[in-house]
């Protein structure tokens, strides 16, 4: 999946929304907490609305790598043992905004690609909303 986002703010503003972990969860709109294991690792606290009014809770882990010089944030996940996720955030600056591209795979024995779709393409288009107005 391939998603695009212009931030209209520096680089390195969202570069840092999205690698400190107190700046992503003031931003995301469904993670709520992230706590810091060991290089990189961190055990992340989410809660999603299933069907618009039911709230459901879950934690995994993640690890959240930054590549530099090329401006690229890559985290991958483990979701309940079974979806495995990754994502990689290119950035790159465009007329004082920041240019982001992003691309996420999954795998998983279970039928969520409907649903992950659904749910990464609004929280992600909300998390970089916020980062535009609270960054």
């Amino acid at each position: 999946m391939e998603l695009s986002f212009e931030v209209k703010k520096p680089l390195e503003v969202v570069l840092h929304a999205l690698t400190d972990p107190s700046a992503f969860v003031r931003v995301h709109p469904v993670i709520t907490q992230m706590d810091a294991l060991d290089n990189n690792r961190f055990r992340v606290h989410e809660t999603v609305n299933l069907l618009g009014f039911i709230r459901y809770s879950f934690c995994y882990y993640a690890t959240v790598t930054q590549h530099r010089p090329e401006n690229v944030v890559k985290i991958s996940a483990s979701v309940m043992k079974v979806t495995k996720i990754d994502m990689c955030f290119r950035l790159s600056e465009k007329y004082g905004a920041t240019q982001v591209d992003e691309t996420i795979a999954w795998r998983s024995p279970l039928p969520v690609g409907l649903i992950l779709k659904r749910l990464f393409a609004e929280t992600h288009a909300e998390l970089f909303r916020n980062i535009e107005r609270q960054a």
